[in-house]
């Protein structure tokens, strides 16, 4: 598979909550959330941000470094977890606000949590091969921390909003050109270690109030981490026998940001060289899916590689599910 990545473009709320500052709502001595989660500051949406309009600001940066419009786009895929609304799905509404009706590309979601962004370009490439599309938009928006709560340290000063919108083109040219290898693995046991119990069919939360435990951010860390401890060295190594590269060999590492924890793991499971490591945690928090994508856009735009180097996408997402896609440029 192969695709050429056309641009690619970010968007950050403008709030920026430090460390210190949860440290104090949360109740608990300064210093202990970025000690213990490796996250000293994180962009937090308030006022006007919505899932769909930081997504739509990203793409508009994305189109305008391409410089294309959206009538030049074939299907626009919104890749992440976070909703505006239970129904109509993120995609349309994006569209909606670049878009009317004299452009009629279909629109989808793809919710697959934390690697909803990798997700996304796979079905995008797969489209791309196909013959059937020539232009695809990816974006991905979070929203965290509408469901985070101080009772939770761990979880309420990991979390971080962003967005992230690339263009993909089936075209020869510069920039991101070739899919080396994608896989992904799903692991029943974990699939409610990570979740958010209220809101859906199972639970609607009809008569709780706003500040009921159900709607916030519930996460089995200790058995996630476990868990993909247990299998992480196995999927790699299946990468490397399938693709012939070692992942000591791969130029640029993108992990999702999990986890300081989880990130040294990674670091040290595969006696990865850390200076390869595509880190963005310290300063933005674990964005869910958009995580990986601000990597990939770090790579892209402020590294700007040359031809030849490899860069790997990794992470795990809620469910427990574990994946990747290796790609060379």
């Amino acid at each position: 598979m192969s695709f050429t990545i056309r641009s690619i473009a970010r968007y950050l709320p403008q709030t920026v909550i430090n460390s210190r500052s949860l440290d104090s709502n949360a109740g608990i001595r300064e210093g202990w959330i970025e000690k213990n989660t490796g996250v000293s500051s994180r962009h937090w949406a308030c006022g006007k941000d919505t899932v769909c309009g930081m997504a739509a600001n990203a793409l508009s940066a994305a189109m305008g470094k391409a410089r294309i419009t959206h009538v030049d786009l074939d299907l626009l895929i919104y890749a992440g977890s976070c909703h505006d609304y239970p129904v109509p799905h993120n995609s349309v509404i994006i569209k909606s606000m670049i878009s009317d009706d004299s452009t009629t590309f279909n629109c989808m979601d793809i919710d697959t949590t934390c690697l909803s962004f990798i997700q996304a370009l796979d079905v995008a490439s797969l489209y791309l091969d196909s013959g059937r599309h020539k232009r695809v938009a990816v974006v991905t928006a979070e929203m965290p921390s509408i469901a985070l709560h101080p009772s939770d340290p761990k979880v309420y000063g990991l979390f971080g909003d962003a967005a992230a919108a690339v263009i993909l083109e089936k075209t020869t040219g510069t920039s991101l050109r070739n899919v080396l290898y994608t896989d992904f693995e799903n692991y029943p046991s974990g699939a409610h270690w990570a979740i958010v119990p209220t809101g859906g069919a199972n639970d609607r939360g009809i008569g709780y109030p706003a500040t009921h435990s159900g709607y916030f951010f519930k996460m089995e860390g200790r058995k996630l981490m476990k868990l993909g401890c247990d299998v992480l060295g196995e999927f790699i190594k299946k990468m490397e026998a399938a693709t012939g590269l070692s992942v000591q060999d791969i130029d640029y590492i993108v992990p999702h940001q999990a986890s300081k924890v989880a990130t040294e793991f990674l670091i040290k499971k595969c006696n990865i060289n850390r200076c390869k490591v595509i880190s963005t945690l310290p300063v933005y928090g674990n964005c869910i899916s958009a995580s990986v994508a601000l990597g990939l856009e770090q790579v892209i735009n402020d590294h700007r590689p040359p031809p030849g180097k490899t860069i790997l996408l990794v992470g795990s997402g809620a469910g427990f599910t574990l994946g990747c896609m290796l790609l060379k440029i």
